[in-house]
């Protein structure tokens, strides 16, 4: 992002998730820190759907999604495609968008 002109103090990277569902909860605790409406998610190009939609179970949260470049290798997007038709499987059997929520 800092290669493509977005100041170095305007990115911020959660670091303490450990899945998609910690990572939204984390990350909009940051942005209620800060005052902070919205946000770009950046993530493979499968992720993002996801990502997004469980951004956006937080009320008043807006989440653009920005595509990260990926490899050419098809073996890569066998496994990430994959990955994620079983994380929405999963998704079928709890409400992730619960555990999604940040704290107040």
């Amino acid at each position: 992002a800092v290669r493509m002109g977005v100041p170095a103090e305007r990115i911020f990277v959660e670091t303490r998730a450990v899945d998609t569902i910690t990572n939204a909860r984390y990350s909009v605790e940051i942005m209620k820190e800060h005052g902070w409406k919205s946000a770009i998610l950046v993530s493979n190009p499968y992720h993002l759907h996801r990502g997004q939609w469980l951004f956006e179970a937080n009320p008043g949260i807006e989440i653009q999604t920005a595509a990260c470049a990926t490899p050419e290798n098809p073996l890569y997007h066998l496994v990430v495609m994959t990955h994620e038709v079983i994380a929405w499987m999963g998704y079928l059997l709890e409400n992730p968008r619960q555990k999604a929520l940040a704290a107040p």
